[in-house]
């Protein structure tokens, strides 16, 4: 979720099942503003679409990494400070 690394030591179906559950509690938390809302959304759906379009990990490691460098990992950090969790990649 967070990079490749999190793929890599977790798998596809926690980094999925990871993505799903953020973007649940984003449409379902009320407190955070629209415009926040939709900019996370819009990235998860965007990483989503990456882990499900590239059944190879190499590929699919190089496409993470290659929107970690245009699109800073703050986003993520930021969802799952307002959800409470814990950095997930630990």
């Amino acid at each position: 979720v967070l990079n490749s690394e999190y793929i890599e030591r977790w798998g596809y179906p926690k980094a999925k099942a990871d993505l799903k559950g953020l973007k649940q509690f984003l449409y379902h938390e009320p407190g955070i503003p629209k415009h926040m809302k939709t900019e996370l959304l819009s990235e998860i759906r965007t990483r989503e679409s990456i882990i499900n379009r590239e059944k190879n990990f190499y590929v699919a490691q190089y496409m993470l990494e290659r929107r970690a460098a245009r699109k800073p990992e703050h986003w993520l950090i930021k969802a799952m400070e307002l959800k409470g969790t814990p950095n997930l990649g630990e």
